[in-house]
């Protein structure tokens, strides 16, 4: 992979991050504060930035993720056995590790809420040990956005598995999994979506790098598309979820292919044309922000709620807003000091992508 290839995807780490922080932030959720519930789709603003966000922001992040994950896999040249196993070695420790530590700690987090409320662990043994792999509420672990880290690994198992087919059907292999990935985003699949988007997703990427493709070529012929199909789709997608979810979702996923061609061209444009370059310190601290912050996103949501106290739509949407920009710098500022007093701890945490 060429030097320009390499800025062009680091300048979209951060972003992205920012991107999967703001979906589970401004998620429609129900929230118990000094005893009175509050449903946020009461609040008729907030609903409305939600629809937005679900609109422009949900799923892209990830999906994009997987494809830039898949196409780094495979680059580099032929996937010989042995780089296959010292490629498994590495993502041992920059994926597997993290994935037991950060769930460890969403576990104890879990743990200790639960005494504290109600004197005693709301969490049996079976399920502290089955929460590693994925808990009974829609196939995710303890620290639910690590469920990208397990398909993710998994994606990495089966690199041999893709290799036989992909050597005799080509492309082939990579559209099956793309039917798979469409039907099941329109029948509201649980885990078999979460498989087969993330299997789509990093073997699109990974044929890319196997055929030699240049990523800011091949995107580069449809940059002037994919800026007119983004916003047009999203608007779509808000307007027909209203009244079809099937063809609603079909629309998102044909953005979610969109939203990889726009961060590309976009963060090929501003480096190419603006020398910009990928802050190390964002970039560092990106996997770090991403594994922590949901495991306290509730008790952030409930603390924002009791603190504020909104009681109009427009505080509300105000609140989260700010409390979205606070909870980054905060896990930001945590991540800074656990690197200076603390960075083999860093480097444990975040699987050694310590800036």
């Amino acid at each position: 992979m060429d030097q320009t290839t390499s800025r062009v995807l680091a300048l979209i780490r951060w972003p992205l991050i920012m991107c999967i922080v703001a979906v589970h932030v401004f998620s429609l959720d129900t929230l118990q504060v000094s005893g009175e519930i509050i449903k946020l789709e009461d609040y008729n603003l907030f609903r409305k930035l939600w629809n937005v966000v679900k609109g422009f922001l949900s799923e892209n992040g990830v999906a994009t993720f997987f494809f830039i994950s898949g196409y780094l896999f495979f680059s580099g040249g032929e996937m010989t056995i042995e780089r296959y196993k010292t490629k498994v070695e590495r993502r041992f420790h920059s994926l597997f590790v993290p994935y037991v530590v950060w769930n460890t700690i969403a576990l104890i987090f879990i743990c200790g809420m639960g005494y504290i409320a109600y004197r005693e662990l709301t969490i049996g043994s079976g399920d502290a040990v089955s929460g590693y792999l994925m808990n009974d509420f829609a196939g995710y672990p303890h620290d639910a956005p690590m469920w990208f880290i397990r398909e993710l690994m998994l994606c990495v198992l089966l690199v041999p598995v893709f290799n036989y087919f992909a050597a005799r059907i080509g492309w082939i292999v990579v559209g099956v999994l793309g039917v798979g990935c469409f039907y099941l985003y329109t029948r509201e699949s649980d885990y078999l979506l979460l498989l087969f988007s993330s299997l789509f997703f990093f073997y699109f990427g990974g044929m890319l790098a196997i055929r030699n493709i240049n990523l800011l070529d091949f995107f580069g012929k449809w940059k002037i598309q994919c800026f007119i199909l983004y916003p047009f789709l999203g608007v779509a997608y808000m307007i027909v979820n209203s009244w079809s979810y099937e063809v609603a979702m079909l629309i998102k996923c044909c953005n979610m292919l969109v939203v990889i061609a726009l961060a590309i061209n976009l963060a090929a444009y501003l480096a190419n044309k603006h020398d910009l370059k990928a802050n190390k310190f964002l970039t560092g601290a990106s996997f770090f922000v991403f594994a922590s912050h949901y495991i306290a996103l509730y008790h952030f949501k409930v603390a924002l709620m009791k603190v504020f106290h909104p009681t109009t739509d427009l505080g509300v949407v105000a609140t989260f807003v700010f409390g979205y920009f606070l909870l980054l710098g905060c896990l930001l500022g945590l991540y800074y000091l656990i690197t200076i007093a603390m960075p083999r701890t860093a480097s444990l945490l975040t699987g050694r992508r310590v800036s």
